[in-house]
């Protein structure tokens, strides 16, 4: 799959899964709660597939791109909540977070080796 396709569809892909899990903030909160999540999300996804699609210009095994992949998320989740904190005060939002990029990384993960294997 082409980067033109594939860019766009993840980033799509990721701001349904996310949105969907933190409907119940998105819905209590103003309109600038939802433009700091989706430019949050934007930049963190961008960010990280573009760092595992600079592995493929290098001889990299799977493992490699698993490793990136987890910590590509565990920055994102920090990212996310880091920002998205200061404007919402919910006392879960970070498991909030945490859940939407679980859920994400997972359909993210299963789409990548489908694409890849």
């Amino acid at each position: 799959m082409s980067d033109i396709v594939y860019f766009p569809l993840a980033l799509a892909m990721t701001l349904l899964l996310e949105g969907f899990v933190l409907l119940p903030l998105l819905i209590k909160g103003d309109k600038y709660l939802i433009g700091v999540f989706v430019l949050v999300n934007v930049i963190t996804n961008v960010t990280l597939n573009f760092a595992l699609g600079l592995l493929e210009c290098f001889p990299v095994d799977v493992s490699a791109i698993d490793v990136v992949y987890v910590i590509g998320e565990c920055v994102a989740v920090a990212v996310e909540y880091l920002i998205l904190k200061r404007v919402c005060r919910n006392k879960y939002l970070f498991l909030f977070v945490l859940c939407a990029n679980i859920v994400s990384a997972l359909a993210g993960g299963l789409l990548l080796r489908v694409l890849f294997n």
